[in-house]
């Protein structure tokens, strides 16, 4: 059997094995690999705000744009990509112009084979009315987000209420000030669908005095979560997989790591299974895996 069909089959293993754990990947993104041979490709697909334009780049240039449809769904697919490790930043602009936060993903490209990147949320986009109100008084806020689903509104980190989106993904949220003390108020948001939930919003400040409530940060541009680094995956691989010590990963010494690697998420330990430092374990640290066998 080639170094492929191994790695088609262990990915097939793989999704067997954390099935029949009873534990479902609850993160914002889900990743994919299929075989496909003769093709190198990156398929991205997710959930925004409806028309809205959105962007992929990659090395500080713009690989790829599209425009998602009236439910919010967008795909693009990279073609004739070259193996390896790829930080793609992902974001999009809605109808009035206002930008999301940009996410930014790690992802391994393993050869002749189509690596989908699917279910990305994007978070929503939102303004503050600048206007100084007095205590008591309604603040509104209002943005974009997904068409039919639901905004979590926080406020100093605590989920303070929700609020439905409309079939254009338009929503307002006016914020009763009667019991805000005095101080100041971080507020963001994530986008909420179906059983999944977005990164936080971009944040904006609000300060409560004497004097009334005013808007006191501009909107952050860009906000990537995690920032993933990879100096060499191979060596955070090594100590789990290398068992006789050759200074490779050979096809047998796999099997006993999607073991371990299932314990590890099981049990909450990411030491073990988070192999691109982003906080969390899920397929994407497993592509990783399967790219260096052999290598």
């Amino acid at each position: 059997m080639n170094r492929l069909s191994s790695k088609v089959l262990l990915c097939f293993i793989f999704l067997i094995i954390l099935v029949s754990t009873g534990n479902r990947i609850h993160s914002q993104t889900s990743v994919s690999v299929t075989a496909r041979v003769g093709a190198t490709n990156l398929l991205i697909s997710g959930k925004t705000s409806r028309d809205s334009s959105v962007t992929i780049i990659e090395n500080d240039a713009v690989v790829g744009t599209t425009i998602s449809d009236e439910t919010g769904s967008f795909s693009k697919e990279l073609l004739a990509l070259e193996p390896g490790i790829y930080t793609m930043k992902l974001y999009s602009v809605d109808p009035d112009g206002n930008a999301t936060v940009t996410l930014l993903y790690t992802i391994s490209l393993t050869p002749a084979m189509e690596t989908a990147l699917w279910d990305v949320i994007l978070p929503p986009t939102f303004e503050v009315d600048t206007k100084k109100v007095n205590i008591g008084d309604d603040l509104k806020i209002s943005g974009y987000s997904i068409p039919n689903a639901k905004v979590r509104i926080y406020l100093n980190d605590e989920l303070f209420d929700k609020k439905d989106t409309t079939s254009d993904g338009k929503w307002t949220y006016y914020l009763n000030t009667s019991d805000l003390k005095k101080g100041e108020y971080e507020i963001y948001l994530k986008a909420e669908y179906s059983d999944r939930t977005s990164e936080r919003s971009e944040s904006k400040t609000i300060k409560v005095s004497e004097e009334g409530i005013e808007l006191v940060t501009t909107p952050t541009q860009e906000k990537t979560e995690g920032q993933p680094v990879f100096i060499n995956p191979l060596i955070k691989l090594f100590p789990y997989l290398d068992k006789d010590g050759d200074g490779k990963i050979d096809p047998a010494e796999i099997y006993d790591y999607i073991k371990t690697w299932i314990e590890s998420f099981r049990g909450g330990n990411i030491e073990t299974c988070d192999l691109n430092d982003d906080g969390r374990c899920n397929l994407i640290d497993f592509s990783i895996v399967l790219f260096y066998i052999g290598r």
